[in-house]
């Protein structure tokens, strides 16, 4: 639709493979891309700074199970507010269907593709690791966070 016109709805296969045939409708929410996790992460880290949450505590200290060896492990909050955290670029959360380990020891135990702080690269798989980082530091999920 357009500012003066009421909205009209197109539909076209299924909301993602994991919601089973779900058709999408004019309720349906969407992710509206990288976009929605730096909106939402700004806003919880400004929260979380308040309540002692640093940025440049490696995610390894602020998640439990991370392994020390991890390359992601390294990470800092502020490498990846920067996008300078050197993690792969691409997102690509699809491979791990099937996999039994938590999405931040899957995402952190993948070779880095730069040394952290080296070098600025759009990186959005950082704030995802970023919010699970977040949720367990204030002990609450994202969801309950965001509507806070």
């Amino acid at each position: 639709g357009t500012f003066d016109t009421e909205p009209g709805y197109l539909a076209s296969g299924v909301v993602a493979p994991e919601c089973g045939d779900a058709r999408p409708g004019p309720d349906t929410v969407y992710d509206v891309a990288s976009l929605t996790k730096v909106l939402a992460t700004w806003p919880l880290v400004g929260a979380s700074l308040l309540d002692g949450f640093t940025l440049d505590t490696p995610i390894r200290e602020l998640l439990p199970d991370i392994p020390a060896d991890a390359p992601g492990g390294r990470v800092t909050p502020r490498q990846i507010l920067a996008h300078t955290s050197g993690l792969r670029a691409d997102t690509r959360l699809d491979q791990y269907r099937g996999r039994t380990e938590p999405l931040a020891q899957l995402i952190c135990g993948e070779p880095l593709i730069a040394d952290p702080g080296a070098g600025h690269r759009y990186i959005n798989r950082g704030f995802i690791l970023l919010g699970l980082a977040l949720a367990h530091y204030r002990c609450r999920r994202l969801d309950e966070l965001a509507a806070e």
